[in-house]
């Protein structure tokens, strides 16, 4: 061996480790970085789950407000607001089927122990007939009148199985007729009860109403409280797609 081939020999013997250091230094950096993200995205989430706790308390405040200010006969010529007649946005029709055909078309009804968790009573055939009556009106397109008839419905049973699709519905209603912040009360009602099968796509809602209002950074943290609490629902899907990720 000659003296330049020992001398570089030595070289690289005496850079290794200096290397090796470096590299594991830089690795325990990404980790370090990687770590710190997940605890960001679940800091995220927790504050989520706790801001919409937080304004249950708020919420059953603006219905009590609700069932004071929409105390008239079922019967009685529904109001319009100003927001609720504002200029809509180009949103898909909304769609409803009848509380006898949801059995075949919707997913399973929660359990009666998961109705109970919700504090939610079983639906009466008087209210079944008031909540298809509802849903006549949104599957004729007349949002005004099903927004007075879906009111009215929560009015009378504020706590049945059938309250968290009223709540949903009536959501729907607002979000087509534009008026935002009406439907976020709503789907944030929906989001209350965790049984409900309406719920995923309540929390997606409200990350599109947050996201229209301007707040991208609330609509990403809905979007990935949907896809981490339902990762296999439809409304994951939407919003995987929201945030730019792959279904």
């Amino acid at each position: 061996m000659n003296k330049f081939s020992f001398s570089l020999g030595v070289a690289v013997s005496l850079l290794l480790p200096a290397v090796q250091a470096a590299t594991v230094e830089d690795l325990q950096v990404q980790l370090n970085a990687q770590q710190r993200t997940m605890l960001n995205q679940q800091n995220q989430l927790n504050q989520l789950q706790s801001e919409i706790a937080s304004l249950r308390g708020a919420i059953e405040q603006l219905n009590y407000q609700l069932r004071q200010q929409n105390a008239v006969p079922t019967d009685a010529a529904p109001t319009t607001s100003a927001a609720s007649t504002a200029g809509t946005q180009a949103t898909p029709a909304v769609t409803a089927v009848p509380a006898a055909q949801q059995n075949a078309t919707a997913p399973a009804a929660p359990a009666a122990s998961d109705q109970a968790a919700d504090g939610l009573k079983p639906a009466d055939a008087q209210a079944k007939a008031l909540y298809d009556a509802a849903y006549a009106k949104v599957t004729a397109n007349d949002f005004a009148a099903a927004a007075a008839a879906f009111n009215n419905y929560l009015t009378a049973y504020p706590d049945n199985s059938l309250t968290p699709n009223a709540w949903y519905w009536l959501g729907q209603v607002q979000y087509r007729q534009n008026n935002l912040d009406a439907a976020r009360v709503s789907f944030l009602n929906v989001a209350r009860f965790t049984s409900s099968a309406k719920r995923p796509d309540a929390l997606y809602k409200l990350g599109l109403i947050s996201k229209q209002k301007g707040d991208s950074e609330k609509a990403q943290r809905y979007f990935n409280l949907v896809i981490s609490t339902y990762p296999a629902d439809t409304s994951a899907n939407m919003a995987r797609r929201e945030l730019g990720q792959q279904p």
